[in-house]
């Protein structure tokens, strides 16, 4: 671990484990700068981090300004403390997207892709591999809900996101534990309910559409809200695969 990785690791994690409560954030009105990617997201970024300047890209700036336009919205509603009321109703609409409906839909792609590549598997084998990676993925998606909960008084949905950096529970091992854990539990129910290459495409799909939102909005929206505070946590902890630590 280089010095920046532990100068980081002892702000951010000794900042969470004292659990001090971040004022919303003073501006979030836009404040230009087409040249500059996180000004142009419409947010302040931390005082902390200068922003590098790149040139506006004539062939991507129609895609690029629309995802920009989308991840200050995501920002302008991010980290504000809401009541529980709106909580608990984020979270319900939540788990009935990405445990039902996403699943729904995956499963039926899942299912027909299987018709073209299928896999000589033992079907208990399959029951048994598919039950083993939902129960594992479910609890890697209830214990990211519940640091949320506990520490960002939010919850996974971006607009009742963490009032805070969440860099503790499974954020310490891997960024994106949420997308870890969403995808492993598609592949147990794919396998569990169908056969493998059900399981299999449910897995590479949820993953590869996760990884495409990450990039594109999420990672930009965090870096505009919490600037070097972020990059130095970016820098450390894997994107998803967990490096466990001591």
């Amino acid at each position: 671990m280089n010095s920046r990785c532990a100068q980081a690791k002892g702000q951010a994690y000794g900042s969470e484990a004292a659990a001090k409560k971040l004022p919303p954030p003073a501006n979030r009105e836009a404040i230009g700068g087409r040249g500059n990617k996180h000004f142009a997201l419409g947010v302040n970024p931390s005082p902390r981090y200068n922003a590098p300047k790149e040139p506006t890209r004539n062939l991507t700036w129609g895609t690029t300004n629309m995802m920009n336009k989308f991840a200050a919205m995501v920002a302008r509603h991010a980290g504000i403390e809401r009541p529980v009321t709106i909580r608990i109703i984020s979270l319900l609409f939540g788990l009935v997207l990405f445990i039902i409906a996403i699943p729904l839909l995956l499963g039926l792609l899942g299912h027909f892709v299987a018709q073209f590549i299928p896999l000589t598997i033992p079907r208990n084998v399959e029951i048994a591999l598919g039950m083993t990676t939902a129960t594992i993925g479910l609890i890697i998606l209830t214990w990211c809900i519940v640091v949320f909960w506990r520490v960002g008084k939010g919850t996974p949905v971006p607009f009742v996101s963490p009032t805070r950096l969440i860099t503790s529970g499974p954020f310490r091992y891997t960024r994106n534990p949420m997308k870890l854990g969403v995808t492993t539990l598609y592949f147990g129910m794919g396998t569990g309910f169908d056969q493998f290459t059900t399981g299999l495409v449910m897995f590479l799909v949820g993953m590869a559409f996760g990884i495409a939102y990450h990039k594109l909005i999420e990672e930009k929206e965090l870096l505009a809200r919490y600037g070097e505070e972020y990059a130095a946590y970016r820098d450390c902890t894997p994107f998803v695969w967990p490096r466990w630590r001591r």
